[in-house]
This record gives C-alpha cells, structure tokens and sequence, in this order.
C-alpha cells in the first residue's frame, strides 16, 4: 500500500509555497519523495524553507512567481522546467482575501482577489496543463478551494465567489484533460488555524463560531496534507473532477448535539 503514495522521481510545483498552506504541503510532498518547485512573490521565505528542506533529505528548487502577472507565471513555470526536467504535479494554492462587507468592497479590491485566487489559478494550471500536454507523461493538478464554495458568511462574498469558481475550473479541466491522463482535483478546506486568522478565532466573536463547530476546534495546516499526498500519488488515479472536503464536521450546521 505504501507504494501508491510514493512521490519518489516526481517533481511538484507549489504555488504560495512561503507561508501557511503552501509551506505545509511542500514539506509533506518531500515527505513523501517527491522533488519540490516553490513559488510565491518572495524568494527569502522561498529560499529559507528550500534550505530547510535539504537540510532534512530532500530536494527543493525556488522560483519567483506573481500569479497576478500572466508573463510572470510563464518565467516561473518555465524556470521549473528547465530546473527539474518536467512537471509532474501542480499544487495550485496561492490565494488570498479581503474580508469587508459587500457595500465597502471597492473595484480595485473585487479586481485583487480575483485575480489571484480565480486568474492565478487559472492561468497556472493552463500553463503546467500545456507541459503536460507536450510532455504527455500526464500529471497530477491539485486546485485549493474552500469549504466557502458552497457556504454563505458575511464579509467573505468576494472571496468565496472566487474559490467556488474553483470548483467548476477543476470540473473543466479534469474533463477536458482526461484524455492526456491529467487527473484534476480539488481540496475545500474548512476554518483552518494560520497566522492570518489566529487573531480573529482568539477574540469573543471567534471563540463563539469555534463552539458551534461539532468538534469544537480548527483545523490545522497539517490535517490537510494526507490529502494533498493522496491526491498528488498514484493511489488517486481513478479519481478526477472530485473535491475533497476536510472541514472536521465544521459546516455539518447548528451547535454541537448535547450529549
């Protein structure tokens, strides 16, 4: 059983790999064999986690990679091809969010989360799809959405329109690439911990949603990884066009049934 999650000879790009989820899930792949391309804006963070890494065994290559600039992204992926020799995985992950109300959403603002979490993403997973293409050795795409695809908070709209987006992009993509043996994927996470939100889930307000939650906790970065492995290896072959929900129970609505 070991064998199908062996990422051994396999190189994975990971975008927004600098920080938070992006971090979590390169150490995981090199974890599990497999060489890793980080990508985010900032090379200091980039090179500090890629000198982590072949400290403990593994192999680490960096690009710089601004997923809001399409030339930007061509570089960066061809970089990583000329760097590894191919790639085999994408991990599309970078994102970001402005959470404000509906009436305070400026233009510019609605315009800076779209193009990165539904333009980026796109246009990466188009580029690395093209290579896989041309390569035709198929490949492994994993998109990150949310579980905020399919649920409705206040302050989150933009946000969340981008990552349900996602969804149907991933749906497209496995469909239309079935044929060159490329498996689309996707993971909805639930309310993960990260030094982006911890503030917020430690305040009055916060710690009430936390108790509403079945479980009564966050997720953590580190829960999500199985899955990104699972989804990266030969266990998922057969699978394409799924999103995989990790989310603890979070949005199994109302509070906590009492015992």
């Amino acid at each position: 059983m070991a064998g199908y999650f062996d990422l051994n000879g396999k190189v994975a790009l990971v975008t927004g790999a600098s920080r938070g989820l992006g971090r979590e899930f390169a150490t995981a792949l090199v974890s599990a064999g497999a060489t890793v391309v980080l990508a985010a804006r900032g090379r200091d963070q980039l090179n500090a986690l890629a000198d982590e890494l072949k400290a403990g065994g593994g192999s680490a290559h960096v690009v710089r990679m601004d997923v809001t600039d399409g030339e930007d992204i061509g570089t960066g992926v061809e970089a990583a091809i000329s760097e590894t020799g191919g790639i085999d995985i994408l991990i599309n992950n970078a994102n970001m969010t402005i959470n404000k109300w509906i009436n305070d959403f400026a233009p510019a603002e609605f315009d800076q989360v779209i193009t990165t979490n539904l333009r980026g993403a796109w246009l990466v997973a188009q580029r690395v799809g093209r290579h896989m293409i041309d390569r035709d050795c198929g490949g492994k795409i994993v998109n990150v959405t949310s579980v905020l695809a399919e649920v409705a908070l206040p302050g989150v709209c933009v946000y969340s329109m981008s990552k349900a987006a996602i969804v149907q992009m991933t749906r497209a993509m496995a469909l239309e690439w079935a044929r060159y043996d490329i498996q689309v994927n996707a993971i909805a996470p639930g309310f993960v911990e990260t030094e982006l939100n911890r503030e917020f889930f430690s305040s009055d307000v916060g710690r009430h949603m936390i108790d509403r939650f079945p479980r009564q906790r966050m997720v953590q970065p580190s829960d999500l990884t199985g899955a990104i492995v699972f989804l990266a290896s030969a266990a998922s072959n057969k699978m394409t066009g799924s999103v995989l929900k990790i989310d603890d129970g979070q949005t199994l609505g109302g509070p906590r049934p009492r015992s």
